[in-house]
């Protein structure tokens, strides 16, 4: 009796402890869709710019590695909660920032650090207000969702970091004069495109996303000597064609989620099973790219085309 007590007892307090979770799961739930539900009745949409005057290089001054160090910047990104677009703007303009949200929800902010050796700096930041936030989820209630939009001039060297939380980002880079791209994405669809090449090529380019839908087109137009792309719970296409004009070193990477890679053509591939190097060139040839490709797919499926 003495054992079938105690089994009882922990029995009666294990279902105790599992509706207590429910409970607060549940209340949780429903505060949350409450706030959701009020932001979306109370909600004050407005439209809102920001520029800033950055200094140019020299006339002439069209590699990123002749460049002072305080010549080149960091544009760093950290946008929440939205539909995102980075683009190309145009030459001799600042960097321009047009944005459409609910200002009673959410802020825009916007900080720079002049250059001081080390190359200016700076920050846009698109954050959601409040004790509790719902992440978007006003939008099943008929609010606006924000959206948000960043111009940056191509005559301007420039490396772009960016944080992006639950949302869709689409990144227009082709044609402007970037350095380094470094990408973290958390929840929703990110779209990166180089439809026409660099200025200059990159010198690194790395995404690592977390859940949702990944595509990135015609990286060979960025020329990246390094490749870094990690993604899962979703799926992903890399397509490496456009004009590459140096070697790679490229690591591409995916975990729960199918994965496509297009090769791009005259270019040397090195590192992919069952694909060999091209045939070295003969004197009279000029020498291609060669791009070393390391590939990993774990709980989903690959795919690889030319």
């Amino acid at each position: 009796m003495g054992r079938s007590g105690k089994r009882s007892g922990c029995l009666r307090f294990g279902c105790l402890s599992v509706l207590v979770v429910v409970g607060v799961s549940l209340c949780g739930a429903l505060v949350l869709f409450a706030v959701a539900f009020f932001g979306a009745r109370t909600e004050s949409v407005k439209r809102q710019e920001l520029s800033r005057e950055l200094d140019r290089p020299a006339a002439g001054e069209t590699s990123v590695r002749s460049l002072s160090p305080d010549g080149e910047g960091l544009l760093i990104v950290d946008f929440s909660v939205g539909d995102f677009e980075i683009r190309p703007g145009e030459a001799g303009e600042p960097i321009r920032v047009e944005a459409k949200f609910d200002t009673s929800s959410y802020v825009l902010e916007e900080s720079f650090e002049p250059g001081t050796g080390d190359g200016w700096v700076y920050r846009l930041t698109f954050r959601q207000t409040g004790l509790i936030r719902d992440g978007g989820l006003r939008v099943l209630f008929g609010a606006s969702y924000p959206e948000l939009r960043v111009f940056v001039p191509p005559d301007i060297p420039v490396a772009l970091s960016g944080r992006f939380g639950k949302c869709g980002a689409y990144l227009e880079l082709g044609g402007l004069w970037l350095t380094d791209v470094d990408l973290e994405f958390e929840k929703g669809g990110l779209d990166v495109s180089f439809d026409r090449p660099l200025l200059a090529p990159l010198h690194s380019f790395r995404i690592h996303g977390k859940q949702g839908g990944m595509s990135t087109r015609r990286v060979g137009n960025a020329s990246p000597e390094e490749v870094d792309i990690f993604w899962q719970q979703g799926g992903s296409q890399v397509d490496l064609r456009g004009q590459w004009v140096n070697d790679s070193a490229l690591s591409i990477r995916s975990r729960m989620g199918g994965n496509h890679i297009q090769l791009p053509r005259g270019v040397r591939i090195e590192g992919l099973p069952g694909r060999g190097p091209l045939l070295a060139p003969s004197e009279d040839e000029v020498p291609v790219p060669t791009l070393h490709i390391t590939t990993s797919s774990a709980m989903g499926g690959q795919q690889i085309s030319n």
